[in-house]
């Protein structure tokens, strides 16, 4: 399984640490990780607590699609982050950020 290389992160942050724009560039590409994670998290979470007993089966549709689509977004702009880092990563000399196919 493939995972975010810390060690990358870090050395790119100690690479671009006097270039503020930079620097909030990293902590921005850092954060949609996180706030990924929470989107499917949401989802899940919905579709485990609602059912058609306790809400219009309509209701459930609209709500499902609404938060996959949160999700989808929230996907697409990892992807977009992480070939953002790994690009930063390769004009530094740093190993890539993410070795997996984005």
């Amino acid at each position: 399984m493939y995972s975010i290389n810390k060690d990358s992160v870090l050395l790119l942050r100690e690479k671009i640490k006097d270039d503020a724009t930079a620097m909030l560039e990293l902590q921005n590409c850092i954060q949609s990780f996180m706030e990924y994670s929470s989107r499917i998290y949401k989802l899940e979470i919905y579709r485990q607590l609602f059912n058609y007993d306790n809400i219009s089966r309509e209701d459930f549709q609209q709500e499902v699609i609404s938060l996959d689509q949160s999700r989808t977004a929230s996907h697409n702009t990892v992807i977009s982050n992480i070939n953002i880092l790994n690009r930063l990563c390769k004009q530094s000399g740093i190993p890539l950020i993410y070795e997996g196919v984005v």
